[in-house]
C-alpha cells in the first residue's frame, strides 16, 4: 500500500485546492490525491486518513438507494447496535479552509464519529469508511429514516394530545359558564 502512495512516483500528486496545498488535519502531513472507484478523494499517508468533499461522500460510500419493506426495517430496528468506535478529544481543523470542524455521528445511528466542515466536507479516520459502508450494507441509512419517522410521529402525537387537552379545557370552560348564567 505505500508504493502505491509514494510521493516520488508521478502518478501521486499532493492535493491542492484554491492554490493552497492540503494538510491533514490530525498530522498535518500533506494529503495526497487518489481516486476510489473513479472518485478524488485526499489521502494521508501517516496516519491513514481520508478527506472527502460533500458531492463525493455517497460515492465513496457507496449508498445506493434501496427499498426496504417495513418487516424488513423492523427487524433492523430489532438487531442494529452502533459500530464500535474509539473517542478521541479535540477538534481539528478542515484541511481547506483551517476551521475546526464538528465531530458528528455518521448518520445518526452509525456510531462512527466523524470530522465535518460545513463548507466543505468530510474527514475519515483510518477505517471509518469501511465502518460506515457496513452500516450502510445492513440497512443503516433505513434504519435512521426509520427512526426519523417514529420520532415525527412522536411529535405529531404529542401535538395531537396537547390539542385534545386545550380544546377539552375550553369545552369545560364553556360549559361551566353556560351553567353558570343559565336560567333554571
Amino acid at each position: 500500500m505505500t508504493e502505491k502512495y509514494d510521493l516520488t512516483k508521478k502518478k501521486n500528486k499532493v492535493s491542492v485546492r484554491n492554490g493552497k496545498v492540503l494538510h491533514c488535519p490530525k498530522c498535518k502531513e500533506y494529503l495526497i490525491t487518489d481516486y476510489n472507484k473513479n472518485v478524488e478523494i485526499d489521502s494521508c499517508l501517516k496516519c491513514k486518513g481520508v478527506w472527502v468533499d460533500h458531492l463525493e461522500e455517497k460515492d465513496i460510500l457507496e449508498i445506493k438507494p434501496a427499498v426496504f419493506t417495513l418487516d424488513e426495517v423492523k427487524r433492523l430496528m430489532k438487531l442494529y447496535k452502533p459500530l464500535e468506535k474509539r473517542q478521541e478529544a479535540g477538534y481539528v481543523p478542515c484541511p481547506i479552509c483551517k476551521q475546526l470542524m464538528w465531530k458528528s455521528n455518521w448518520g445518526g445511528f452509525s456510531g462512527v464519529m466523524v470530522d465535518k466542515c460545513g463548507k466543505h466536507g468530510t474527514w475519515f479516520d483510518d477505517g471509518e469508511i469501511e465502518k460506515i459502508k457496513e452500516y450502510v450494507s445492513l440497512g443503516g441509512i433505513e434504519f435512521q429514516k426509520a427512526r426519523l419517522v417514529e420520532r415525527g410521529m412522536e411529535e405529531v402525537n404529542h401535538k395531537f394530545l396537547m390539542e385534545v387537552y386545550r380544546l377539552d379545557k375550553k369545552i369545560d370552560s364553556a360549559y361551566m359558564r353556560a351553567r353558570l348564567f343559565s336560567k333554571f
